[in-house]
């Protein structure tokens, strides 16, 4: 990575760690004030360690889809859509909070849209982004400049809640190979022991006219090549190609890649940054994103081009931790930003695709609220908006999203070097454990 004055900083942090080494405590809370503990209400978080780098007290952007908060204000531009109104780029909406989402209107290429009428998340249900076929995504987030962002942020984070209807790893198109009846959509499917289910016929791009398939477990053609696929209601059977089709149609085409995720610093893509993480892969490392067809996963990109690293997360658990250190920034221009969020791939027309609560920082300090009492113990947590942030206090907008606020709430503040408090300051009546040292005023 190129340096910013890092040879002075250098000198001066490691005279003084001689002598006193620079060790920060985990944060600490010790009083929490909200004048109503609801969706969108203010929490003041009061305490000590709470360490943030950046110079922005709040973060860039929580986008919530019907309402959003943007560089400390809140945006509503979305409560005017209409059922499945697409989200259009700066071109055609000056308002947008994505500059450039993806165009189209086919099957396969259509922009994202708005929906309201699909189950949300839990407890907090509302709008979602709704994107279907092989190529949607938004991108170029407004709050962050779109295509002329801060120059010079060394730091990254980006966070959202991904649904899927099929695993992208798995998902196969063959064409008609001694083809035997008719296969029923989503019925069960076996090709030599490997279970899986049929999905439709291509209608257009490389996967016209051939079948579509998810065959669990195989992200190859080890084992399946040439074997047959066997309807287990249908009795429809055909054959696995052993010949890659390679866009003619004939063949099969294999999984692909399709990125969840692409950070550009460029525009154009030429210079400075430029990673993706797909279905299999976090930059260059083979690594899978563990995402299971109709269940909701919080997906966690971190980038640090000082440190020159990429740590990726699906449902708090380390995907990968990629060395990126190759990857050049480009000094006094641009910053690294959400290039495209969603799904870019060429062949898995039937993918249907929900996103929610989408959260993007220049800093990885975060408050989040968890699910259990310890931290190291979380099977979900939620991010709140910070909209001011001192050493020793926070101001958030509560987001509970899927958590009950009745039954398992608990707050967390994570400085900017993942240092947490593991007690996790409880927010509910029916979890409290008395006698507790802290105190929740609720004015």
């Amino acid at each position: 990575m190129k340096s910013r004055n890092v040879y002075s900083l250098a000198t001066v942090l490691v005279a003084f760690s001689l002598a006193s080494p620079l060790v920060f405590a985990a944060p600490q809370i010790s009083q929490v004030t909200s004048q109503s503990l609801e969706q969108g209400g203010t929490l003041t978080i009061q305490g000590s360690g709470f360490v943030r780098e950046s110079s922005d007290p709040h973060a860039v952007m929580f986008d919530m889809v019907d309402k959003a908060y943007i560089n400390g204000e809140t945006n509503t531009h979305h409560e005017s859509f209409d059922e499945l109104d697409p989200v259009l780029r700066i071109d055609e909406d000056p308002d947008t909070l994505w500059w450039k989402p993806s165009r189209g209107s086919t099957d396969a290429l259509q922009a994202p849209s708005i929906v309201r009428d699909l189950d949300g998340r839990g407890i907090q249900n509302g709008a979602l982004y709704h994107l279907k076929g092989y190529n949607s995504w938004l991108g170029w987030p407004s709050a962050y400049g779109g295509n002329d962002t801060p120059a010079d942020n060394t730091k990254l984070y980006v966070a959202w809640y991904l649904k899927m209807s099929y695993d992208p790893r798995y998902y196969w198109t063959v064409s008609p190979l001694e083809l035997e009846g008719q296969f029923i959509p989503n019925e069960k499917i076996i090709v030599n022991g490997f279970e899986g289910r049929y999905i439709g016929i291509g209608t257009e791009g490389h996967s016209e006219g051939m079948l579509h398939f998810e065959i669990l477990g195989k992200g190859n053609t080890n084992d399946i090549r040439g074997e047959e696929i066997v309807g287990q209601s249908s009795g429809a059977s055909t054959v696995f190609p052993t010949d890659s089709a390679r866009g003619t149609g004939v063949g099969f085409e294999n999984p692909g890649s399709n990125k969840y995720l692409r950070v550009w610093e460029d525009p154009q893509g030429k210079e400075g940054i430029r990673l993706s993480w797909t279905q299999m892969t976090v930059h260059d490392e083979w690594e899978a994103a563990p995402v299971t067809p109709g269940e909701w996963h919080l997906m966690e990109f971190m980038l640090d081009t000082d440190e020159g690293v990429v740590r990726a997360y699906t449902d708090r658990q380390l995907v990968a931790e990629v060395d990126v250190s190759d990857k050049e920034n480009y000094p006094g221009k641009w910053s690294p930003t959400i290039a495209l969020l969603g799904f870019n791939g060429k062949t898995q027309e039937f993918q249907d695709i929900q996103i929610d609560d989408i959260y993007m920082d220049s800093s990885f300090s975060r408050v989040v609220i968890g699910d259990k009492p310890k931290y190291s113990e979380l099977d979900h947590y939620e991010l709140q908006y910070p909209i001011k942030w001192k050493s020793g206090e926070i101001e958030v907008r509560l987001n509970f999203g899927a958590i009950d606020p009745k039954t398992q709430a608990y707050l967390y503040v994570v400085d900017e070097s993942g240092k947490v408090n593991e007690e996790g300051f409880s927010l509910c009546d029916d979890c409290r454990v008395p006698p507790s040292k802290v105190q929740l005023d609720v004015n």
